[in-house]
């Protein structure tokens, strides 16, 4: 398995037209943009897609990993309740993250999920990449309030599993999705998606 590509994208709710219908030609450079980057997954055909996102499980010293096999959500509380996606997970491949990340003494895994739901920066990517392609599965990865260094070495260590004795099968390749460059953003708009810089709570106090 070896890493054959990546992209870095913004995650606004209106993208969808069920959330908010027409206004999403308003962003029609963005919308076009997104429909091009499902179509070169589409072209690379990526066994898993790594996705890095801002809006799932954060804690301010411990980088959360999605556990499981299987997860969904919707974009309910942006007022399309019908808008739906889900996605399998590579349990394979994150039990081997977590593996080398217990290695390494970094404070990475699957523990102390809050909520099991697909958050919107991960369904709007999905929303575009399944339009194209629909046979990989999906690493979603939450940040912290960790270093660079060390959402850094995370990903340094996603790559190694993908060679670590009892990772993916050698013949799969995998995809980088970084579902938003920014830690904290901000979207004004009606359905109140807001700054998401608030302090973050430590993994540690959780697991007392």
């Amino acid at each position: 398995m070896s890493i054959v590509g990546a992209f870095a994208v913004p995650h606004p709710p209106l993208i969808i037209p069920e959330v908010s219908p027409g206004e999403e030609r308003g962003i029609q450079p963005t919308v076009d943009a997104y429909d091009e980057v499902g179509r070169r997954i589409a072209g690379l055909a990526p066994d898993t897609i790594v996705i890095s996102s801002p809006h799932s499980t954060q804690y301010y010293d411990y980088l959360h990993i999605s556990p499981g096999a299987h997860a969904s959500g919707s974009f309910a509380r942006f007022g399309a309740r019908g808008a739906r996606y889900s996605c399998d997970y590579d349990e394979r491949l994150v039990r081997t993250i977590c593996q080398l990340a217990d290695r390494d003494e970094l404070p990475a895994g699957t523990a102390g999920e809050r909520n099991p739901e697909l958050d919107h920066a991960t369904m709007v990517p999905l929303h575009f990449i399944q339009r194209h392609y629909t046979d990989f599965k999906v690493v979603r990865i939450g940040l912290s309030g960790l270093s660079p260094a060390a959402h850094y070495e995370l990903g340094k260590l996603v790559q190694e599993a993908n060679k670590a004795p009892g990772g993916p099968p050698k013949n799969q390749s995998q995809f980088f999705f970084q579902a938003a460059p920014f830690f904290s953003t901000y979207c004004p708009c009606r359905y109140g998606h807001r700054s998401y810089s608030a302090p973050l709570i430590r993994f540690r106090s959780v697991l007392r």
